[in-house]
């Protein structure tokens, strides 16, 4: 049974798709909740709407935009990943809030060093944005790199603000050492 929940957020509305294994689907936040609903009925059409089971995870997902770390890891449902995404996505998710770090470091993680590339491409996949945060990972020069949500980049950079990552007057991340 997949279940789905749209709740709002500061920044807009979001949804949370769930499994029983764990959570399939984080949407970032959009301006229209129908939006969102309908984003996620085309992906998951037998998925019904659960608040009470979900009102942990969008509690969770929804203090973040208040400036809250997620301190409890919420599930994630990795069953229909490959291995290399899975290693990815485990890898990003020990990035602290707050903190930036390198495709190359990912790579490195998981001992794969030079897998920048694969690692970008595993992450511009990312179902799990917040939870699997791949919004600090960013180039070894502190680019932004790209970032699949709605509005790429830009999202990228006030997630990271959010956060108190701070920037050059180029615009790139400054790393903590």
């Amino acid at each position: 049974m997949v279940i789905y929940l749209v709740f709002e957020t500061a920044w807009g509305w979001m949804g949370v798709v769930r499994s029983a294994a764990g959570i399939k689907k984080v949407l970032l936040p959009q301006d229209d909740p129908k939006d969102v609903t309908r984003r996620i009925k085309n992906e998951f059409p037998d998925a019904s709407a659960n608040e009470p089971l979900l009102r942990w995870p969008a509690t969770a997902l929804a203090a973040y935009f208040e400036g809250k770390e997620i301190v409890s890891p919420l599930p994630i449902d990795l069953s229909s990943f490959s291995d290399f995404s899975q290693a990815v996505w485990r890898a990003t998710q020990s990035i602290s809030y707050g903190t930036v770090r390198p495709y190359s470091w990912v790579g490195k993680c998981m001992k794969k060093a030079g897998a920048a590339r694969a690692v970008g491409n595993a992450l511009r996949r990312n179902p799990f944005p917040l939870i699997v945060p791949c919004h600090r990972v960013i180039h070894k020069d502190g680019s932004l790199g790209g970032f699949s949500g709605l509005t790429g980049t830009a999202v990228k950079r006030k997630l990271l603000e959010l956060e108190g990552v701070c920037f050059d007057r180029k615009g790139r991340a400054l790393f903590l050492r």
